[in-house]
């Protein structure tokens, strides 16, 4: 069954960019002068060279950095970040003296939510992301793959609108990757999330998103870094699965992509 795009919620801005730079210090900004808007329930991915500035962006959606010229617009919520964003590291950052079950407890419990009332919204977060029985284990007893389920479902807990994603599955070997990807795409559409996604790779920014954000440089000058020098439209539906890996389509899309990133576009 082929599931159509988001509805109309997916028209409606999310958040808007404009002007938005970022430097540290006296040194070359991180990011400069962005001008974006994100959809509402859309999947968006950023992809670039290491250094171009992805997470840069990403940390600023989040709040965890705040730009040095510029404004960040959030319409649905009186124009402040929401306070319910999600955020998956690009490591698990589980503690390690800690339980499932009590590494997905703590941002409730920062929230001053006591554990029993906690306990059906950590269980369901769980079980979507197929850990329900394991909630008891360590995470010495997890694999890599697992560990990262832990770690969504950790930001699922709270049942957020906007899912922030920087590099999860990057230190994954490529059968779990494919699977945690595939994972991901059946909690955006159930949950109806709007997702932002940092990623090195071409490919799994095509597989994963309805749009793609080439970052790097200003053309050939290097002293405007952090720029989006191609916003790509990935028109497939879903979901995706082998079929759309393995088409020509999918093919066409990454090597868009890819001479984004080498500057071949105009």
């Amino acid at each position: 069954m082929t599931l159509p795009v988001p509805d109309s919620e997916a028209s409606s801005p999310l958040v808007t960019l404009s002007g938005v730079t970022k430097r540290y210090g006296a040194d070359l900004p991180a990011v400069s002068d962005i001008d974006l808007t994100i959809s509402q329930g859309s999947f968006v991915s950023l992809v670039g060279p290491s250094g171009c500035g992805k997470s840069t962006l990403l940390r600023l959606l989040a709040g965890l950095l705040e730009p040095t010229e510029g404004q960040i617009n959030w319409p649905h919520s009186g124009g402040s970040r929401p306070a319910d964003l999600g955020f998956v590291f690009q490591n698990a950052t589980l503690l390690p003296w800690a339980s499932v079950f009590e590494n997905v407890y703590l941002p409730l419990k920062l929230q001053g939510i006591e554990r029993e009332v906690a306990r059906v919204q950590i269980d369901t977060a769980l079980e979507r992301v197929g850990l329900l029985e394991d909630r008891e284990k360590l995470p010495r007893e997890l694999s890599g793959g697992m560990a990262m389920r832990v770690s969504i479902a950790r930001a699922l807990a709270t049942e957020p609108p906007v899912l922030l994603m920087d590099e999860p599955f990057a230190a994954l070997d490529e059968f779990t990757r494919e699977k945690l990807d595939d994972d991901l795409l059946t909690l955006w559409r159930e949950m109806e999330w709007t997702v932002v996604f940092v990623t090195h790779s071409v490919y799994e920014s095509v597989y994963l998103s309805e749009r793609v954000l080439v970052m790097g440089t200003d053309g050939d000058d290097a002293d405007q870094p952090g720029r989006i020098v191609a916003d790509l439209n990935i028109d497939a539906p879903y979901p995706r699965g082998l079929a759309f890996r393995q088409s020509p389509k999918y093919f066409d899309h990454c090597r868009h992509v890819s001479a984004a990133l080498r500057g071949e576009l105009s």
